[in-house]
C-alpha cells in the first residue's frame, strides 16, 4: 500500500516527470473514441493558465467548440470506473469470504473484508487524494480561474477525467490492480494516460489542450508553500505564491519578504485567511520575536480566555494547546482604535486576528460578538458549531421567520456562547 501511494505522490511531488507526448496524445484518442467522439486535434502547453488562452485562441479562430467534458465523464464511469469498482468488490468479498466463512463466519469475514477496504482507502487512496487534489489542484485552479475571470475570458472548465484530481481513485484501484483482484483493460488504458506527466486538459469537441506537470512545487501540511519564493512554477513561466495553502499576490509576497508590509497593511486587508497567511509569513520568516514586535508596537494585550473542550468534542483538531485559547489586543493607528481576538484554527494550529468592536473589554465577550443570530430565534438555540468564519447553528424549534425578522440579528454574550458551541474545526 504505501509503495503505490508514495509512487503515485512522487509522479507530481518529485518534480522529475517529463511528459510523454506520445503516451498523453494516445491516452486522449482513446478516451475520445470511448466517449464516442471523433478523434480531437491535440495542443500540448505548460500550464493550466496556458489551457485557458489555447482554449480561448481556438474559439476565436474556429469558432465555438463546445465542451464534451461531461460526455467523457459519463463514459469513463459507465464503461471504466464503476465496472472495476464492481469486479474489485465482487472479488474481495469472495476471497476474503471463501477464506473466513467456513471457520468464523460471515458475521466476521463482512468485518474483515470492510477493514481491508477501508484500510486501502485510508492509506492509498484519502492520502493521495487529500495531498494532491486538496493541496495542490484545488488551490491552483481557484487562482487560474480568478485570472481568466480578471482578464474578462470566459473560463472554460478542466476535464473531470484525465487530470490528476484522478489520482486519488486511480491509485485506489492500482493497488488491487497489482495484487491480482481485478484485471481492465479500459482502467490499464486511463492510467497510463494519467500516468503519462498530464497535469489537466481542457476537452472541447474536436480538440483537447492538456498541460504538463509543474517543474517546482513546494508545500507544507497545509497545502501549498514557500516563503522563500514561488511554491508552484510551471514550465512556461507560470509562477504562483503561497503560505499555508492561501494565495499571496506577487506584490503582497515581495512586500512581505522586504519587511515592507505594515501594520496599516494589515488593517486594511478584509480577507482574514489572507491576515492570518501574512501573520504566519512573518513568524515563519523572521520568527516570533518579529511577529510579536511587528503586533505589540501597535496593540497591547488586554484579556485571554481559554475554553477547553472536551475529549469527545476535540475529533477532527491538532488536539494542540492553542484550541480554545482566545486574547484580546487592542490599541490605535492614526487615531482610529482598533480591537482583535487572537484565536488559532482547531485543525492546523494557524493563528488568527479577527477584528472586533473596540468597545469589547474583555476576551470571551468579544469572540462571542462574531456570532450573529436572528433575534427571534436566539432563545431556541440547541447548541453551535464553527468552522474559521462559518458557523453551523442546530435550533430546538422550528420558527418562521419574515425577511425582517432574518436581518434583524443579534450577539449572544460570551457566557451564552461558549454554553451553547460543542464543535470547532
Amino acid at each position: 500500500m504505501s509503495q503505490v501511494r508514495d509512487e503515485w505522490l512522487g509522479r507530481i511531488f518529485d518534480c522529475k516527470t517529463e511528459v510523454d507526448k506520445q503516451g498523453v496524445e494516445e491516452g486522449i484518442k482513446w478516451l475520445y473514441k470511448l466517449s464516442g467522439l471523433k478523434e480531437p486535434l491535440i495542443i500540448h502547453v505548460d500550464s493550466p493558465l496556458g489551457c485557458q488562452y489555447a482554449a480561448h485562441m481556438l474559439k476565436s479562430v474556429f469558432g465555438n467548440q463546445n465542451q464534451v467534458r461531461n460526455q467523457v465523464r459519463n463514459q469513463v464511469e459507465n464503461q471504466v470506473r464503476n465496472q472495476v469498482r464492481n469486479q474489485v468488490e465482487n472479488q474481495v468479498r469472495n476471497q476474503v469470504g471463501n477464506q473466513v466463512r467456513n471457520q468464523v463466519g460471515n458475521q466476521v469475514g463482512n468485518q474483515v473484508r470492510n477493514q481491508v477496504w477501508n484500510q486501502v482507502g485510508n492509506q492509498v487512496r484519502n492520502q493521495v487524494w487529500n495531498q494532491v487534489e486538496n493541496q495542490v489542484w484545488n488551490q491552483v485552479e481557484n487562482q487560474v480561474r480568478n485570472q481568466v475571470w480578471k482578464e474578462n475570458i470566459k473560463y472554460e472548465s478542466f476535464s473531470s477525467y484525465g487530470n490528476i484530481w484522478n489520482y486519488g481513485w486511480a491509485s485506489f484501484y492500482d493497488f488491487f490492480n497489482r495484487i491480482g483482484i481485478f484485471k481492465h483493460d479500459g482502467f490499464e488504458k486511463f492510467c497510463k494516460l494519467i500516468k503519462s506527466g498530464v497535469y489537466d486538459m481542457i476537452q472541447l469537441e474536436g480538440v483537447c489542450v492538456y498541460c504538463g506537470l509543474p517543474s517546482e512545487i513546494s508545500r507544507n501540511n497545509n497545502g501549498l508553500h514557500n516563503v522563500e519564493k514561488e511554491a508552484v512554477v510551471f514550465k512556461d513561466g507560470y509562477k504562483l505564491h503561497y503560505v499555508n495553502g492561501v494565495y499571496i499576490k506577487p506584490e503582497l509576497f515581495q512586500k512581505l519578504l522586504d519587511k515592507e508590509y505594515t501594520f496599516t497593511d494589515f488593517v486594511s486587508e478584509e480577507n482574514e485567511e489572507i491576515k492570518a497567511a501574512c501573520l504566519s509569513f512573518m513568524e515563519e520568516k523572521w520568527g516570533s520575536e518579529y511577529l510579536y514586535d511587528f503586533l505589540s508596537s501597535n496593540l497591547l494585550e488586554v484579556d485571554t480566555y481559554v475554553d477547553k473542550k472536551d475529549e469527545k468534542y476535540m475529533e477532527g483538531t491538532t488536539r494542540g494547546m492553542n484550541i480554545g485559547c482566545y486574547t484580546l489586543f487592542k490599541g490605535s493607528v492614526e487615531g482610529i482604535d482598533l480591537a482583535f481576538v487572537r484565536c488559532y484554527c482547531p485543525s492546523t494550529d494557524r493563528m488568527f486576528f479577527l477584528g472586533v468592536d473596540p468597545d469589547n473589554t474583555n476576551a470571551k465577550d468579544s469572540i462571542a460578538s462574531l456570532y450573529r443570530v436572528p433575534r427571534k430565534l436566539k432563545d431556541n438555540i440547541a447548541y453551535i458549531q464553527r468552522q474559521g468564519e462559518r458557523y453551523s447553528t442546530v435550533f430546538n424549534c422550528e420558527i418562521e421567520l419574515t425577511k425582517e425578522e432574518t436581518e434583524d440579528l443579534v450577539s449572544l454574550t460570551g457566557d451564552a456562547y461558549f454554553s451553547l458551541i460543542k464543535y470547532e474545526y
